[in-house]
């Protein structure tokens, strides 16, 4: 692969008639398309439908101003704007004299960009918010049985310990 320039752009959300949007926020939509396709093909995830995903999602966004606040989705781009990665990060506030945490909520990578440094990217990018905002850290979860993802994050100065966690997904309506 030829040697690229990567730039790094912050998703806004769109304005609530969906008009006027400007052009480069309008390719990042486009981007994070491309990108949740094949998130959802690598994750064996066909069956859902990612226009879906992202338009509800983007709905959301126009919605409730989340993104501004508590939730930045960050997208990576070669010198040719086509999409490489991405990452979902939600603030965590904490009831005591820290100002929270960041969490990544999730990362991706293309798999034609993965070894070219489109992670570290993402993950310094995340620091660097973390100490602008001045909260006490980064967190993030990884399954155990991930180890390429294990080595990046303690590459990136993350320490892994172990942890159990819980997830509790209410039953659909019809259930």
């Amino acid at each position: 692969m030829s040697s690229n320039s990567f730039t790094i752009h912050q998703l806004q959300p769109l304005n609530p008639n969906h008009e006027n949007i400007h052009s480069t926020q309008n390719k990042l939509h486009e981007n994070l398309l491309v990108l949740l396709k094949e998130q959802f093909e690598s994750e064996n995830r066909m069956e859902e439908d990612a226009n879906l995903h992202l338009e509800s999602f983007l709905d959301n966004m126009k919605n409730t101003g989340m993104i501004s606040n508590t939730f930045w989705v960050l997208i990576v781009e070669n010198d040719e704007r086509e999409a490489c990665g991405f990452i979902c990060l939600c603030f965590l506030p904490k009831l005591n004299k820290k100002n929270g945490y960041l969490y990544v909520d999730e990362l991706f990578v293309r798999e034609k960009f993965r070894r070219c440094g489109i992670a570290s990217i993402l993950l310094d990018e995340t620091k660097k918010i973390a100490k602008n905002l001045n909260m006490a850290g980064v967190r993030l979860l990884v399954r155990n049985e991930n180890l390429k993802a294990q080595a990046l994050y303690q590459k990136s100065g993350f320490s892994l310990s172990e942890t159990l966690f819980g997830q509790f997904i209410p039953p659909k309506n019809n259930q």
